[in-house]
């Protein structure tokens, strides 16, 4: 075993320490024949033990190529490769047919003349395999010294030879598929490029890679970032690996190329390399510095918008203080001089203060509305809600407009709803929508026409609806995007007969806003519209329990409920709302309620917020800015941790279809706005404890 171990060095030295020695006890035959042929016996044996021993097959051969001698791992590996038995004075040639005795005869020749030669074969097994094996020819030598042939050390070297052919096949593979990529590719061995792509010879504008081949790698980088390439290609060296990074390169042509690049440590022909991908990042740089300009650009606009916005508030609001002056002296003599405090009247001249009288409240009336519009949008003026009558509220505005239907002969019908007594609003504010809208119904009605109005309460809901219409000129679809804009008019000869500021709408549905509630309408050119407002309303007598109510609760059971109370946190509710009046109203409702509250007043900020709160709940708003509150919802949805929080859909549009569309994009309940206060903790409280039985289950 321990000869198995020797290297084919000391086998070779062996080998020829015991031909010197049999020769000298050959020469010393002679004298003592008989001792000396036991010893050359011995020293013969003794070489065919460390030949046999050996793991190495061994061959000798004479120079006609006839085999003279060979061990027994040579007798092993030729049954195994070639399926034949090795036998001493054949031809080698009969068992390596592919073989030419020409090759054999030049290496035989170079062996001679002194020289080692040392071949790797492939030989075609019985197998249908290939194996290889590693020659090491050595010239052998008779006694005294003379050539009588080779002998051939063999190692098997089959297996490293699969693993080499793997390995460079392998490469060729990743060569060709890194020839062929889109994205730019370079190789480089300290510091020098040694390959580059078609991708990359494109990017840096080199015809042939013999443009950049052998070229210093930080030629092609521009000079603001060779030390901190030279620092990652330190860092990639140590086998730290780095992030992709920002930079520039210079291309043949001298452009500056924004990249991002990335580098790894690699073995290119067997050398170890860094691989370096990169990314033409220019035009997205360019795109990037055009958006930033659009930005500042539009942030300037955008301010100096919001100051002309300001200085237009102020302006009107001016404007309008101002004109009061001189118009409550017109008024005001007018008045006086109905009363002919100054002396009577003849019928002529009293016709003419009444036109005076007429034309100043007129004009009075579009000062108030220009003031109100203007106070609105400056977030200044405020609602006085109380309790008032529904039926006084109609019946004033009908009479505020009963002379000028009269004097275009349009019929007035009105029916109200007895179940809707009292309801919580600003009665003047009420007013001046039912006002404005019965005016701009007289207004584009013609003589003769009917205009009406109609009060309708729904209990359950808790909705009570104002509906004004008339058989009018009616509205084209295409026009009514623009009905609710301030100073805005459309363009029809009968609105041309009615002048007006175009104020009415506009004043109407910012009203309606602040009072939680909602406007829509319907219309057809030539067959009148219908104007619908609808706003919160309870009924006398409903009662207002609720999970989070603070009422009293009976002897028996309140500390059961004093201990549930201070067990259980407050649910957290994330309300998603644009409209200030009506995130006051809700806030104020719900934390009275004993809810916690985040406000979001635009989609992503809701779903910002849903990702940092995690709520019990969210009140989605669906028209917002920036973005809406369907895809809000289904983009929270997709949030890890919420894909069951409750979310209630609510919109001021109403619209058929509409509450199939909040539940397909992810809510689970839909409520139109005016929402009442109470259907609202309702729907909240069934949510809720859903929620709690399915996470109790």
């Amino acid at each position: 075993m321990q000869d198995e171990r020797k290297t084919r060095q000391q086998l070779i030295k062996e080998l020829a320490q015991l031909r010197r020695r049999v020769t000298k006890l050959e020469r010393a035959r002679r004298a003592e024949p008989q001792r000396i042929e036991a010893a050359v016996r011995e020293s013969q044996s003794t070489l065919s033990t460390i030949l046999n021993s050996s793991s190495q097959f061994f061959i000798l051969v004479d120079f006609n190529a006839n085999i003279l001698a060979f061990n027994t791992a040579a007798t092993r590996v030729w049954q195994a490769a070639f399926g034949q038995e090795i036998k001493t004075g054949r031809s080698i040639f009969d068992y390596l047919l592919k073989e030419q005795p020409e090759e054999y005869a030049r290496i035989a020749s170079t062996i001679i003349d002194g020289q080692d030669v040392v071949i790797e074969k492939c030989f075609k097994g019985i197998d249908g395999l290939d194996h290889w094996f590693e020659l090491h020819l050595d010239p052998a030598r008779s006694a005294d010294g003379q050539h009588v042939g080779v002998l051939c050390g063999a190692t098997d070297i089959t297996s490293r030879k699969q693993i080499e052919i793997v390995l460079r096949q392998s490469e060729e593979s990743y060569r060709r598929l890194v020839e062929i990529s889109p994205a730019p590719i370079l190789v480089h061995v300290k510091g020098t490029i040694v390959f580059a792509n078609q991708a990359t010879l494109d990017l840096l504008g080199a015809s042939t890679a013999d443009d950049l081949l052998n070229r210093p790698f930080l030629q092609i980088v521009h000079p603001d970032f060779h030390a901190m390439v030279k620092h990652r290609v330190q860092l990639i060296d140590s086998g730290e690996s780095v992030p992709s990074v920002d930079q520039k390169l210079i291309g043949l042509d001298g452009r500056v190329i924004d990249i991002t690049a990335i580098g790894s440590r690699c073995i290119y022909r067997g050398q170890p390399a860094i691989q370096v991908v990169l990314t033409d990042v220019t035009e997205q740089r360019r795109a990037e510095e055009v958006l930033r300009q659009r930005s500042n650009d539009l942030s300037a606009l955008n301010a100096e918008l919001a100051r002309a916005v300001r200085m237009k508030d102020e302006f009107l609001a001016n404007v309008s203080h101002e004109l009061r002056t001189p118009l409550n002296a017109i008024l005001g003599l007018s008045e006086t001089l109905q009363e002919q405090v100054y002396g009577p009247l003849n019928e002529r001249q009293a016709k003419t203060v009444g036109r005076i009288e007429e034309s100043g409240q007129h004009l009075l009336a579009l000062i108030n509305d220009i003031l109100d519009l203007s106070k609105i949008e400056a977030g200044k003026s405020e609602l006085e809600i109380s309790a008032v009558s529904a039926d006084s509220i109609c019946q004033a505005s009908l009479r505020l407009i009963k002379e000028l239907a009269d004097k275009k002969q349009i019929k007035i019908q009105s029916h109200i709803d007895r179940a809707v007594t009292t309801i919580q609003v600003d009665g003047r504010r009420l007013k001046q929508i039912l006002v404005n809208l019965l005016n701009n119904a007289v207004k584009f009605t013609l003589p003769g026409g009917e205009i009406g109005l109609e009060v309708h309460g729904e209990a359950e809901a808790q909705i009570v609806r104002f509906v004004v219409w008339d058989t009018g000129i009616g509205i084209a679809r295409e026009d009514m995007p623009l009905l609710f804009k301030p100073f805005v008019q459309l363009n029809s000869s009968l609105e041309r007969q009615n002048p007006g500021t175009g104020l009415g709408l506009s004043l109407v549905e910012r009203l309606v806003d602040m009072h939680g509630g909602s406007v829509a309408m319907e219309s057809e050119p030539g067959k009148g519209s219908r104007f619908t407002v609808s706003l919160r309303w309870q009924t006398e007598g409903q009662a207002s329990a609720s999970l989070f109510d603070s009422s009293p609760v009976p002897a028996s059971t309140g500390a059961k409920k004093r201990a549930a109370t201070q067990s259980i946190t407050p649910p957290l509710i994330l309300l998603a709302e644009d409209n200030e009046s009506n995130v006051r109203m809700v806030s104020d409702y719900l934390q009275a309620k004993g809810c916690r509250l985040i406000v979001a007043r635009n989609g992503r900020e809701a779903i910002e917020r849903a990702r940092e709160y995690q709520p019990d709940l969210i009140l989605m708003d669906v028209q917002m800015p920036e973005l809406d509150g369907l895809e809000a919802t289904r983009q929270i949805r997709l949030l890890t941790g919420l894909t069951d929080i409750p979310i209630i859909a609510l919109t001021a549009v109403a619209m058929p279809g509409d509450r199939e569309r909040c539940l397909a994009a992810g809510a689970n309940d839909y409520l139109s706005k005016p929402i009442s206060l109470k259907i609202l903790m309702a729907a909240i409280e069934t949510q809720l404890n859903r929620t709690q039985g399915t996470d109790s289950r």
